[in-house]
Parts: C-alpha cells; sequence; structure tokens
C-alpha cells in the first residue's frame, strides 16, 4: 500500500540528516522540499485553481534545481543549509543575493520555506475546524502574501479561497476522517519544527529577503 502525502512527507521529516555539528544537510532538506510538490495538484483541483496550484509546482521543482546546481558549483561548503548560506552570501553580498530576478540556492531555501509553512499551516487551520475558503486566505496571508507583487495577490487570493474542505483533500488521498486527521497530526508539528530552524538559519544570515521573487 502507497504511502499519504502526510506520511511520505513525515518520512522524509524524518529521514533528515545532519553533519557532525548538527547542521541540516542541503540534499536532505531538499528531499523534503520535493515532496511537496504532490500536494499542489490536491489542494489546487479547479478549473482555475490548477493553474496556481501548477505554478506552485513548477516553483518548487526550479528551487530544488537550483539548490543541486549551486551543490554542484560550490562543492563541500554547500553539503549544509548553514554553509550555503553563508557561502552565497559572502560570495554576493546580502543585497545581491536577495535581488528581485535573481536566482540562487539561498533564496530558493526562503521560498520552498515559504510554500511549505503555507501548506503546513492551510493544513493545520482545516484539521482545526476553519472554513476553507477563510483558511486557504488566512494561510496565504501568513505565509505568501506580502512577498507577492499586487496584481498576483489578487489572482492567488481569489484561487486559495477556493481550497477543498478537509473532508475533500482526505478523500482524494483516500483517508478516512479519522486517519487522515491523526497523519496530519503527525507531520504538522514535526515540519513547522524543521522549517522554523532553517528560516532561523536565514534570519541568522541577513537572508530573510523582503523583496519580491
Amino acid at each position: 500500500m502507497s504511502q499519504s502525502y502526510f506520511q511520505d512527507m513525515k518520512a522524509r521529516v524524518d529521514a533528515l540528516k545532519r553533519d557532525a555539528d548538527g547542521n541540516l544537510t542541503t540534499e536532505s532538506f531538499t528531499i523534503l522540499c520535493e515532496g511537496n510538490q504532490a500536494v499542489f495538484s490536491i489542494i489546487f483541483n479547479g478549473m482555475f485553481t490548477s493553474v496556481i496550484g501548477g505554478q506552485l509546482q513548477s516553483s518548487n521543482k526550479d528551487g530544488c534545481a537550483q539548490i543541486r546546481k549551486d551543490m554542484a558549483a560550490i562543492g563541500a561548503e554547500s553539503e549544509t543549509i548553514v554553509g550555503m548560506v553563508k557561502h552565497q552570501i559572502a560570495a554576493l553580498g546580502v543585497e545581491q543575493c536577495g535581488k528581485p530576478g535573481v536566482r540562487n540556492a539561498t533564496k530558493s531555501f526562503l521560498w520552498l520555506c515559504r510554500e511549505l509553512t503555507f501548506i503546513c499551516t492551510l493544513l493545520r487551520l482545516l484539521k482545526e475546524g476553519m472554513e476553507s475558503s477563510k483558511a486557504g486566505v488566512e494561510a496565504y496571508q501568513i505565509a505568501i502574501e506580502k512577498y507577492h507583487p499586487y496584481a498576483l495577490q489578487k489572482v492567488v487570493k481569489t484561487a486559495v479561497g477556493y481550497v477543498p474542505k478537509i473532508s475533500k483533500i482526505l478523500e482524494a488521498m483516500n483517508l478516512s476522517e479519522e486517519e487522515g486527521r491523526k497523519q496530519v497530526d503527525l507531520l504538522t508539528p514535526a515540519l513547522a519544527k524543521v522549517l522554523e530552524e532553517v528560516m532561523g538559519i536565514l534570519e541568522k544570515e541577513n537572508a530573510n529577503f523582503q523583496g519580491y521573487a
């Protein structure tokens, strides 16, 4: 029997690796982020919303590819997230590293975290009983909205207002209500803890860029 999205993501969290100093490895975090691609087609499954889901999925793929590209170019210093971020901030400078339109692994870490925070927040709000349309908008406002230009905010906010009810999401994953809620409860706090750690690294290195992508 195949794993659900929740089980797969929890397994990826549990499989995260660290170096001898306890620093999260870049590759294992990238593998975690790749698992998030599976959820976008389930949450954004309408005629209009599927476009937004496809864009988020594409953004995830591009971000993971950028991280691996930079790992290959940088070498040993990029084996951990903190090593990669320190290297790129030192090499590029904060302003250039975070400049809109510039592509690098540091920015990819940041946007992948924001996307994961959106999903994690959305699942938590839905599980807590918030109406799906409100949960979608609130999760977007918390995780991503202020980093999007105004025109894009309007489009995405409309799309996230059509997020399915949690019962429909679980049904699409062939999960019962009871089992699905258990799996959400196992995943969301574990995932939130990892995201807090990675965002802490980015904050410390002045890499929580506030501009557009």
